[in-house]
C-alpha cells in the first residue's frame, strides 16, 4: 500500500511500510540522522508550513514600495526630537549584535534530527544579510553615519547588558553536547525557550512598537515598513520555536519539572528587566509624554503572553493595558491563520501512526 503526498504541483508516492519506518525514526532530538535531506514523510508538517510561508514573505529594502517612501522619512528625520530615536532604531539593525543569536540558532539546528525542523533555522544567514541591507539602505538614504550609529547603539550600557545575557546563554550550549540525559536536554530546551520567547519574543520589542506607532501616524513610512517586515519574520521564528519547545517537552517528559519551569520564568523576568532598562536608557526622555510607562506596560504584557504560549503558567508583575492586551491575544491567530491546514498531511494518517 502506498501513501501519496502533494507538494505544490508535484506528487510523491511513498511505500507505506518504509514511510512508517522513517516516521518512527523522526524525533525532535536523538532521532535517526539522515545522510540525505529527506523531508518526506513529514512528521512535523507545521514546520514545513511555516518555512513555505516565510519563503513567500521574502523581501528586501531595495525592492517594492520602500525606496519610494524614503522622501517622507528624510523630511521627518529633520524633526529634532525624532533624530535620536531614529539613530537608535537604525543602530539596532547593525549586524554587530547577531553573533550570539547565530550561535544559539546553529546549535539548535545541529541538535534537532528531523530534516524538516532544520529548514527555518537554516535561513539565519539570509536574514542577517537582509538586516545588513536594511542598515546600509537607511544610513545612506537618511544620511546617517553608519559607524557612529552602530557604536552609539551597541556600546550603550543598557544594550551591553542585553548582549551579555545573550552571550551567557549562548555559552551554555555547544554543537558537541550530548543529549542523552535529561540534564543535557534541559540545556537545549532552555536555549529554544530563550531564543524564541525571550530574545526574539521580548528583547527590543519596544523599538518595534514605537516605530509601529510612528507608522500609524504617517511618519517614517519606509522605516516603519522595514520594521514591520522584520517583525513579521521574527514572528515566524517565535511560532516555530514555540512549537519546537512544546514538542520537545512532549517527546521528552523527563525534561519538565517545577524547578525547570521556575528557571525559565526567572529567565523571562531577567529579560523583561533588561528591556525596561533599555526603554529608560535609550527610548525615554523628559518630553516623552508617558512613553516609558506605556512601553514598560507593553513589555510586561508581551512577556506574559510568551510565557503562556510556551506552556508556562507562572506570572510576572505587570501593569494593566486592556486595549493592548486584547490586541496581543488575537495577534498570533491573525498572523498565522492557516497553520493547521497542511496539504502535506495524509488524511488517512492518525496521530497513532505518527
Amino acid at each position: 500500500m502506498n501513501w501519496t503526498f502533494t507538494i505544490g504541483p508535484r506528487t510523491f508516492v511513498l511505500d507505506q511500510a518504509l514511510a512508517r519506518q522513517v516516521l518512527a525514526g523522526k524525533k525532535i532530538i536523538n532521532g535517526k540522522v539522515s545522510e540525505a535531506f529527506n523531508l518526506l514523510p513529514l512528521r512535523y508538517p507545521w514546520s514545513y508550513d511555516l518555512y513555505v510561508a516565510l519563503k513567500k514573505a521574502n523581501w528586501g529594502p531595495y525592492a517594492g514600495e520602500i525606496p519610494n517612501l524614503v522622501a517622507t522619512d528624510i523630511s521627518d528625520g529633520k524633526i529634532p526630537n525624532h533624530r535620536g530615536f531614529i539613530n537608535t532604531a537604525v543602530g539596532f539593525l547593525a549586524p554587530r549584535g547577531s553573533c550570539s543569536e547565530s550561535r544559539i540558532t546553529e546549535v539548535i539546528r545541529e541538535k534537532v534530527t528531523a530534516p524538516e525542523l532544520k529548514l527555518i533555522l537554516g535561513r539565519r544567514p539570509q536574514e542577517e544579510n537582509i538586516g545588513l541591507d536594511c542598515f546600509l539602505f537607511l544610513t545612506d538614504r537618511l544620511h546617517i553615519d553608519p559607524a557612529q550609529c552602530s557604536r552609539g547603539f551597541w556600546d550603550s550600557p543598557t544594550v551591553r547588558e542585553i548582549f551579555d545575557l545573550r552571550g551567557r546563554e549562548a555559552g551554555s550550549i555547544c554543537r558537541t553536547m550530548s543529549l542523552a540525559s535529561p540534564e543535557e536536554q534541559r540545556k537545549l530546551a532552555r536555549a529554544v525557550f530563550f531564543l524564541g520567547a525571550c530574545l526574539k519574543g521580548v528583547q527590543f520589542q519596544s523599538i518595534y512598537t514605537e516605530i509601529a506607532s510612528l507608522g500609524r501616524s504617517g511618519r517614517f513610512p519606509a522605516l516603519s515598513t522595514i520594521f514591520q517586515n522584520r517583525r513579521r519574520d521574527e514572528d515566524f521564528h517565535v511560532e516555530f520555536l514555540r512549537r519546537l519547545f512544546l514538542n520537545l517537552l512532549s517527546e521528552n517528559p523527563a525534561i519538565r519539572s517545577a524547578d525547570f519551569d521556575a528557571e525559565l520564568i526567572a529567565l523571562m523576568g531577567e529579560t523583561v528587566a533588561l528591556e525596561k532598562n533599555f526603554v529608560r536608557g535609550r527610548l525615554a526622555d523628559d518630553s516623552d509624554g508617558g512613553r516609558a510607562e506605556r512601553s514598560n506596560a507593553l513589555v510586561d504584557l508581551i512577556a506574559q503572553r510568551r510565557l503562556a504560549d510556551f506552556g508556562l503558567g507562572g506570572t510576572l508583575p505587570r501593569a494593566a493595558l486592556g486595549v493592548q492586551a486584547e490586541l496581543m491575544e488575537t495577534r498570533f491567530a491573525a498572523d498565522f491563520p492557516d497553520l493547521e491546514k497542511s496539504s502535506l498531511i495524509d488524511p488517512g494518517m492518525s496521530d497513532d501512526d505518527l
